[in-house]
């Protein structure tokens, strides 16, 4: 949609997600706290978190790429005339030691950032979810990031208030895991080592009541879907309340497994930042789905980015 035709819009809302691994832009119109039409999803891959599992820092370069990334998609916005502009950093930034640096690089250009915690990146997510996947009672739901992984617990009634929500955050992410397990050299051993750690990793993630359904969100659920789905295009509306199956995503996860790197990108679906990101990020959904006893998991492509339009 061009930008001439969005200004014309009302009621329109901008919301920027400054992830461990891409920034996102969302333009979208919001009637009822929900999104009631999509104008503008841009992603662009940044790779923030890289590095920061051995020196607690975000390096010099993925630091200039994510505040030219910034300045990019905010400018979108504005060329838009969007007024309700929010811009949120998660794990990455809230995480290293020197996140202050990108913080005040923004600022330096007029663009403020917040630094949003891992609960208050939960109860985001679910505002994202919600926009797409109607009776959300006793659900988990879960968006597995670059940095870390939050969980969303709602009860049972499917009325209840905010304070009654669990959420968790945990600092696990696919970037960190294909650095800390080099599963870029895509070496037999090292993806081992890192199935190990990531299976005893969720293993110890305990919720006292149990769900009656399961949501994922976030890059790998949507990845795994249109692969599954052999969409050559992204298609949200396909994406969104796509049931998988836990048998169909190990057998997708073994096709990636039997294709090298440099040859992963043949395969229908999977996008050129995450060659990858793909292994650890099936290692955790079917980790995941096994630990909570699930054999299928419903797909979401709403989240996070989608909840900080919602609350701008």
């Amino acid at each position: 949609m061009s930008i001439n035709t969005i200004k014309r819009n009302s009621n329109l809302s901008a919301g920027i997600d400054i992830g461990s691994n891409a920034t996102r832009l969302v333009i979208a119109s919001i009637q009822n706290s929900k999104i009631d039409k999509l104008l503008i999803n841009e992603k662009r891959s940044t790779r923030l978190a890289t590095g920061i599992h051995k020196s607690g820092k975000l390096t010099d370069q993925h630091i200039n790429t994510a505040i030219k990334t910034l300045k990019e998609l905010y400018d979108i916005a504005i060329e838009a005339n969007i007024s309700n502009i929010r811009i949120v950093a998660t794990s990455a930034v809230r995480e290293a030691s020197n996140g202050n640096i990108l913080i005040e690089k923004a600022k330096k250009m007029g663009i403020n950032i917040e630094i949003i915690s891992g609960e208050e990146e939960a109860i985001l997510t679910l505002l994202g979810v919600k926009s797409v996947i109607e009776n959300l009672s006793s659900t988990l739901i879960f968006d597995i990031g670059g940095g870390s992984t939050e969980f969303i617990l709602t009860p049972k009634s499917s009325i209840y208030n905010d304070d009654e929500i669990i959420c968790e955050s945990y600092k696990i992410g696919v970037v960190k895991l294909a650095d800390m397990f080099n599963i870029h050299n895509d070496r037999k051993e090292d993806i081992l080592k890192c199935q190990k750690y990531v299976d005893e990793y969720i293993t110890n993630i305990i919720f006292e009541n149990k769900p009656q359904m399961l949501v994922a969100t976030a890059g790998t659920a949507t990845t795994i879907t249109q692969i599954a789905l052999n969409l050559k295009h992204y298609n949200s509306n396909q994406l969104n309340g796509h049931i998988l199956k836990i048998d169909k995503i190990e057998e997708i996860y073994s096709k990636i497994l039997k294709t090298p790197l440099n040859k992963r990108e043949s395969l229908i679906g999977i996008e050129t930042d995450r060659l990858d990101l793909i292994i650890p990020g099936c290692m955790l959904l079917i980790s995941i789905m096994k630990k909570f006893n699930f054999n299928e998991v419903t797909v979401s492509d709403y989240g996070l980015r989608h909840g900080v339009v919602i609350s701008a």
